[in-house]
């Protein structure tokens, strides 16, 4: 009898620490979401659920917002042939790039990390870490402003954009 108490004793404490190894390995880790998990354990792709950056720009408002931040500029974004045009120093500033400008050859650089963007007023060319493609507008100095194309700009440093026509907003995602 004791004998058998013992090897059902063992093998429930068995069946426990499995399980709590099992459980552990199946909880995610933190800042990620599991998706498609299954009973068995099986996961699917994780995606990353860290804090999201959104830069808001309304059109004809003298300020932007970063997460609900507002700041305030010296002027103000607007739609040329049906681009929407921001002011580069504030669009640099919002999603943390560097921003240079070159007097000389009217190069505007922006830097972040690995991602170098260089763009030239009135030339309808992008260049992302050397390699150039095409733009839809030109970017062009405006009231003593460099504006850029805000879609390619974010869009070459990861972000996603959008737009909504009722409220003249873009808005930049990461």
């Amino acid at each position: 009898m004791r004998k058998a108490c013992f090897v059902i004793l063992t093998a429930l404490v068995l069946v426990l620490a499995l399980g709590c190894i099992a459980w552990a390995s199946d909880t995610s880790q933190a800042g990620t979401t599991a998706v498609g998990q299954s009973v068995y354990g099986v996961t699917g792709q994780v995606y990353n659920t860290a804090p999201q950056t959104t830069v808001l720009f309304v059109i004809g408002q003298q300020s932007y917002s970063v997460n609900g931040t507002v700041y305030n500029t010296d002027t103000a974004p607007y739609i040329d042939n049906g681009r929407t045009l921001v002011p580069v120093r504030y669009l640099g500033d919002a999603i943390g790039a560097t921003t240079a400008w070159d007097e000389t050859t009217k190069t505007v650089t922006l830097t972040k990390g690995d991602t170098v963007v260089m763009l030239v007023i009135g030339e309808s060319s992008i260049t992302v870490n050397g390699a150039a493609s095409t733009l839809n507008v030109a970017p062009v100095i405006n009231n003593g402003r460099s504006f850029l194309p805000a879609r390619s700009v974010a869009e070459a440093f990861g972000y996603t954009v959008g737009w909504d026509q009722a409220t003249q907003t873009v808005s930049i995602t990461q």
